[in-house]
């Protein structure tokens, strides 16, 4: 079922495994912002690597500034890491996912 909705969503081998699925899911929370608009923007921006910096100081693989990660950021995976050199990955964005769903106890 995934593969048909990744396949509706963007064309196949333009995503990295890794991040098809979060892709598609951002996707889905803007109407204005399409997964194939966020993967053109990722493309362009590091060409999905998630170290890339560029020449004036945006980081990561969507290129955050410092400023606007500091305001903005979070961590997205679950694994204690607020840093856009740190993007969750289909794995750990299920792993956080399920943590963060997971009922917790409340003090009596």
């Amino acid at each position: 079922m995934l593969d048909s909705i990744i396949a509706a969503a963007l064309k196949i081998g333009t995503v990295p495994a890794a991040y098809q699925e979060l892709v598609v899911a951002a996707g889905e929370v803007c109407p204005g912002v399409s997964a194939p608009l966020i993967a053109a923007q990722i493309e362009q921006e590091s060409g999905w690597n998630p170290n890339a910096t560029s020449p004036v100081g945006a980081q990561g693989l969507s290129q955050f500034m410092p400023g606007t990660w500091a305001e903005l950021g979070r961590d997205a995976n679950g694994n204690g890491v607020n840093s856009p050199f740190d993007p969750p990955t289909r794995s750990t964005h299920r792993r956080a996912t399920t943590a963060s769903s997971s009922p917790r106890s409340t003090p009596t």
